[in-house]
């Protein structure tokens, strides 16, 4: 358990996402997006603290979070470990007990193949962010990977952060950047990649690291929080974004409101019952922008039509 606020570089990753980690519950960038996004209701089943099922279950990773948990880790050296796995696929019983044995050691199980296609990413991305403008911030010597974050906000609410890449630099303050990694077996340019980063709540993530970072630095002047996103098919790509300033200022609002929100079911009690799903009232749904636009288009179509049946048929024989 940790009880003091702090920058931490030794916690593991089972025991960061595992039950205890803290006093009380605290707030990680996964129950914040569930809070704002669902119910409080929600955040409580998916938090080990308070959901004590949750705290048992054995992480799945999909093939997609494998392919970036080993891109993170071949590039930033750190991360949870990788056991490569002498099989051609999962299709015998063999390869899945060894695949659900490794799960269950908390590694990352990948076929040969897919190591190979990790590292054929990894060094184009190494490659590419050589001549970026973040070059000077990583290194082995430059800076640290994984760094475990934890604060207290003003009503007591602990949080949590895990920062894939803090500049050695940063904890003197001043102007700071830190790094995010991130892959995609999509487009990893900006105009496509901003809908899968509103879709995972990148700026959500966003806005709780930059508090949390103002908490335990509080020299730092200006932060800019850097997602570095890189692209699973060749050429494997890598596109720099950060969120702008006005999706900074309504991500920091819905979070402030969170970690209030958070603090007073803390204090209403532990128990499910204490924590509200959707609210009990009759909802109105509006329809969305897209929907009204095609709505009205389809309206004026079938105003067009009814206006060209109700003209005389000798007017159309005419023309």
């Amino acid at each position: 358990m940790i009880d003091k606020p702090g920058l931490y570089l030794d916690i593991p990753e089972k025991a960061y996402h595992g039950a205890g980690l803290t006093p009380k519950p605290p707030l990680s960038s996964s129950i914040t997006k569930v809070l704002i996004n669902q119910s409080p209701g929600h955040a409580w089943w998916g938090h080990p603290d308070l959901n004590k099922s949750k705290a048992l279950e054995v992480e799945q990773s999909t093939k997609t979070q494998g392919m970036g948990t080993a891109v993170h880790k071949l590039i930033l050296g750190k991360g949870r470990p990788l056991k490569v796995l002498n099989f051609d696929d999962y299709r015998t019983n063999a390869a899945r007990a060894a695949r659900d044995a490794a799960i269950a050691e908390g590694a990352t199980p990948l076929l040969g193949k897919e190591m190979d296609r990790a590292e054929v990413i990894a060094e184009a991305a190494r490659r590419r962010l050589a001549d970026s403008p973040i070059a000077h911030l990583i290194g082995a010597d430059k800076g640290d990977a994984e760094v475990t974050g934890i604060w207290q906000e003003a009503n007591g609410v602990w949080c949590k952060m895990r920062i894939d890449w803090l500049p050695h630099a940063a904890r003197e303050g001043g102007h700071i950047t830190v790094l995010d990694l991130k892959t995609t077996g999509q487009s990893a340019k900006a105009e496509d990649w901003s809908r899968t980063m509103f879709d995972f709540g990148g700026d959500i993530q966003d806005a709780l690291y930059r508090r949390g970072i103002k908490k335990l630095i509080p020299e730092a002047r200006t932060i800019d929080f850097v997602f570095v996103v890189i692209e699973q098919d060749e050429p494997c790509a890598v596109q720099l974004c950060r969120s702008s300033g006005q999706t900074r200022e309504e991500a920091q609002e819905s979070v402030a409101l969170a970690i209030e929100t958070w603090g007073q079911c803390l204090a209403r009690g532990t128990a499910l019952e204490h924590w509200p799903f959707y609210e009990g009232e009759i909802v109105d749904i509006d329809p969305p922008v897209w929907r009204s636009t095609a709505g009205e288009l389809a309206r004026m179509r079938m105003k067009n039509r009814i206006s060209h049946w109700q003209r005389p048929l000798d007017a159309d024989k005419a023309a």
